[in-house]
């Protein structure tokens, strides 16, 4: 196994004080409706996310995005498809991350520790309190995959 090398939290928060963070996030499909995951805690606690994280040292993009998908939500999904890139600013982070979406075979989900609650939500229904680019993600996933469901 290769070994992925995890950066400490304390690392990770002197490294996002100087440069982006590069990850992946996945729209997680099934049917009509999107997964959206709670954020627990840190930047995002308490906002509706998708699966995502940052990219470990030699790992492909699409390969965070899955195992960000199994480690948060139990999900183990196969194609992947690519939506495009995603960048977001503030004043505590810089990312920079690929974003996918994929089918879903099932609607169970268990959750890390990460995450406090979940939701299947059809397209057209998404909350109002979503993490910065979510949205934007979501529609381009949609009108991606828009060939395969009827909207």
């Amino acid at each position: 196994m290769i070994d992925r090398g995890w950066i400490p939290e304390e690392l990770f928060e002197q490294i996002k004080k100087v440069m982006p963070i590069f990850g992946a996030a996945v729209v997680v499909l099934n049917g009509n409706d999107v997964l959206l995951i709670k954020r627990a805690g840190g930047h995002l606690r308490g906002l509706w996310s998708l699966p995502a994280g940052r990219l470990n040292i030699r790992e492909m993009p699409e390969e965070c995005g899955r195992r960000e998908v199994k480690e948060e939500t139990g999900l183990v999904l196969s194609q992947l498809t690519e939506l495009g890139l995603t960048t977001y600013m503030d004043n505590e982070i810089h990312t920079v991350g690929i974003s996918y979406a994929s089918e879903a075979d099932t609607r169970e989900v268990n959750l890390n520790e990460e995450h406090s609650e979940y939701m299947w939500v059809p397209f057209d229904r998404l909350p109002d309190n979503l993490a910065p680019t979510i949205k934007k993600v979501i529609g381009e996933a949609v009108s991606k995959m828009r060939f395969k469901y009827e909207i």
